[in-house]
């Protein structure tokens, strides 16, 4: 069982502020973008997973818990450095592209 606190169909866009998914580490699903310009993400111990087709991730040098990639047939494309204790590309047919802008 796994609570999702944000479940974004499009990009997530993190311009400023705060993201925290709680003590309750409530996990994060984004099919679109993930940008971060200058807010903060505070994973606790969630999972962060991305089910898009076509991703682009700039993390901002953000540290993820749990990450995962979940999609058959996708491609996704990490900028930045970032740190994940754990991370799962769950579906044999995808392809995550590790890059340094």
């Amino acid at each position: 069982f796994r609570r999702v606190l944000f479940r974004s169909n499009g990009a997530l866009t993190l311009a400023s502020g705060t993201v925290d998914v709680s003590t309750s580490n409530f996990d994060l699903t984004v099919a679109g973008n993930w940008s971060n310009y200058g807010g903060d993400f505070w994973p606790r111990l969630a999972t962060v997973t991305f089910d898009g087709t076509t991703q682009t991730v700039q993390t901002g040098a953000a540290t993820f818990y749990n990450m995962e990639v979940t999609t058959a047939s996708s491609s996704v494309t990490f900028f930045d450095a970032w740190t994940s204790r754990n991370f799962t590309n769950t579906v044999a047919s995808s392809t995550v592209i590790l890059t340094e802008q």
